[in-house]
């Protein structure tokens, strides 16, 4: 049985805060958010952070109530921050995650909040399948890309691997949900994408995800488990069978084309490790401080300067992230948070749409992977930071006891 908490009617003020957060977030990766930059840096990096202010203020006004595991996790953050040797850039950094965490994170709860969080979770899928489809095309009509590889409609490569992932995982979910030809189209579309992109933790945090989707569409769970083992197992061997030699000549590898040398660049890196002196630094600085960390948005090894004056900074790895700038604190705080979230969801299973259920599992997976490689867990001027605690967010509303509730009236 499905159960909404979602309203027939919902009121246009929330909607427009939504689509302007998601909006001015994505603003900021795109081509026309690079040109406007050079025209004026604070228009463009601050507009988030106005649009997060004034989406808190809203949720204020609501009726509310508070999240334990996520109180515990704020709290411990900022216990965290002003232990920090570096508490100016802690503090400053430390501020921007917290307000973001507050607008689209757990702590707060109650319907009105729910209904923003589901909102902004809705306009954040129309924007990543938008800028994937987009950069897609732009990419086929030969326009100009930033940076090394292909970036498409993005600011960077690294940028449009994940947007293709994510949008390879919603289109495949509404594919196989609703038999949907289109939808397996994008799919289609968003994997070339993603394949071009160069990003080897975004193709396999999608490939992950969608591999997900069978297993959780399947009722038995002795034939669950089955899913499970072959794909462990194909993925195991999958490294000595990969070989896109075979595929010369075809329409979409016609001899060293833009594709085949993107694609062929990908299977080169394969597992070579490009991120161990970011890894080397992050475990320094843990042990440097292990207890809470050396504060958010702090690094040992310098970080470049904008010329806006912001410090920018490559953690390499959001797990190494958390652990190196909140300590075992930090780490156990989201551990909690984490494992209540996950309880909650998984009580209500049976009350949920098997599209919600499925989406959100299949993103989770992605979101775990991409982790491994990118540190963008603590740094909120990040769309990937707002994206990710914004799933946060909704497995929180998917673990709504208001849907047992009315399931039972």
């Amino acid at each position: 049985m499905r159960v909404s908490l979602i309203p027939k009617k919902s009121f246009t003020w929330p909607r427009l805060l939504a689509g302007g957060l998601i909006s001015a977030y994505v603003f900021r990766i795109t081509i026309p958010g690079v040109w406007l930059t050079a025209v004026s840096a604070y228009l463009v990096n601050f507009s988030g952070y106005f649009m997060l202010a004034v989406s808190l203020i809203y949720l204020l006004t609501r009726s509310l109530r508070i999240d334990a595991a996520a109180v515990f996790l704020l709290s411990c953050v900022i216990v965290t921050i002003f232990f920090s040797e570096e508490i100016g850039v802690a503090v400053s950094k430390g501020f921007l995650w917290v307000l973001l965490f507050l607008v689209v994170g757990p702590l707060l709860a109650g319907l009105k909040v729910r209904v923003f969080r589901d909102l902004v979770w809705r306009w954040q899928k129309a924007a990543v399948l938008a800028v994937t489809i987009l950069s897609f095309v732009w990419y086929v009509a030969g326009l100009l890309q930033y940076g090394k590889g292909v970036s498409g409609f993005t600011l960077h490569c690294m940028v449009l691997g994940p947007f293709a992932a994510l949008a390879i995982i919603y289109a495949a979910v509404k594919a196989v949900n609703e038999r949907s030809y289109k939808y397996a189209l994008i799919a289609v579309v968003s994997l070339l994408t993603c394949l071009v992109s160069g990003s080897r933790s975004a193709v396999l945090g999608a490939v992950a995800g969608v591999a997900s989707i069978p297993v959780l569409q399947l009722r038995s769970q002795a034939l669950r488990w089955l899913c499970i083992f072959l794909i462990i197992v194909t993925a195991l061997f999958a490294r000595s069978w990969l070989s896109f030699d075979s595929l010369d000549g075809s329409p979409l590898f016609p001899g060293n084309s833009p594709l085949e040398r993107y694609v062929a660049e990908l299977q080169q890196k394969g597992l070579v490790n490009t991120r161990e002196q970011l890894w080397e630094t992050r475990w320094s600085e843990f042990n440097s401080s292990r207890a809470v960390g050396i504060g958010i948005g702090v690094d040992t090894s310098g970080g470049l300067k904008t010329e806006y004056g912001t410090i920018t900074i490559e953690p390499g790895s959001s797990y190494l992230a958390m652990l190196s700038m909140t300590g075992l604190l930090g780490v156990l705080s989201f551990g909690v948070l984490m494992i209540t979230l996950v309880m909650k969801f998984r009580k209500n299973w049976d009350f949920l749409g098997s599209v919600e259920t499925t989406e959100i599992v299949a993103v989770g997976i992605f979101w775990a992977i991409h982790a491994l490689v990118e540190g963008w867990v603590f740094a909120g001027g990040s769309i990937f930071c707002l994206f990710f605690w914004l799933w946060v967010g909704k497995l929180s509303n998917l673990g709504s006891p208001d849907f047992r509730r009315r399931a039972n009236i």
